[in-house]
């Protein structure tokens, strides 16, 4: 199990212990905390791009590796598990635990 989550309200982002801030992938263990505005949209602002950054999937709305190849998720496409909800932290873990 390994999940990251954000808020995201006002065209802005929220990252609770899970903002890369300027490391790129080489970089491990960050866990800052930030609230920021949106920097990029895809189609219009009902649409924020993220990036992940480092590899213990640190986020931030600007790109830390700029010569690096990306994937893109689009959160409407029914073979991407993105999705909106406002459950808590512990609901969305308690899915991936073991029963």
């Amino acid at each position: 199990m390994d999940i990251e989550t954000f808020s995201f309200k006002d065209n802005k982002f929220f990252f609770d212990n899970i903002y890369s801030g300027k490391s790129n992938l080489f970089e491990d263990t960050i866990h800052n905390q930030k609230t920021i505005s949106v920097k990029y949209h895809f189609q219009d602002t009902n649409h924020p791009v993220i990036f992940v950054n480092t590899s213990n999937h640190a986020l931030a709305p600007h790109d830390n590796n700029h010569d690096l190849w990306k994937w893109e998720y689009v959160p409407w496409s029914e073979k991407i598990p993105i999705k909106l909800g406002n459950k808590s932290r512990q609901e969305v873990e308690s899915f991936f635990k073991e029963k």
